[in-house]
């Protein structure tokens, strides 16, 4: 069972390459593979367009992660998320950030890079002591 399992495996990865028409079809939710590349950025992500039928459907953008499957839409700088959403129609690459701005990192939730504040994950060996008396209906 473990050998067909493997091979499997082994048939994924020939299949499944980096500009395969499995991975675009899966990855990118488009059979074809045209359009044109408009940049890329520090991530190393490729941004596509598509023009040819602009009058029907309008322009089509799309980015090509560089992660692969292990891809997350906050990947994305702030420049190319306002390119991509048609909210401007010059690419990030020609976009300068701001000087307040700081550089663009992905969201770390999840993953062990994430935000843990310090006593969070404390842990005490003794339970804590309540401090007064407790209330007994009793009495």
């Amino acid at each position: 069972m473990s050998s067909l399992v493997e091979s499997i495996i082994q048939l994924t990865k020939r299949v499944v390459t980096k500009n395969s028409f499995l991975r675009n079809l899966v990855v990118l939710d488009q059979l074809e593979t045209r359009g044109k590349l408009v940049g890329t950025d520090a991530n190393g992500n490729k941004y596509y367009e598509d023009n040819n039928d602009a009058v029907i459907t309008g322009r089509r953008r799309w980015v090509d992660y560089s992660a692969g499957f292990a891809y997350d839409a906050s990947q994305v700088p702030p420049e190319w998320h306002s390119w991509l959403h048609h909210m401007s129609d010059i690419p990030g690459h020609k976009v300068s950030p701001p000087k307040f701005q700081t550089p663009h990192r992905q969201n770390l939730t999840g993953t062990p890079d994430s935000y843990h504040p310090r006593d969070v994950y404390r842990k005490t060996l003794e339970p804590p002591t309540p401090s007064g008396s407790v209330w007994n209906p009793q009495e």
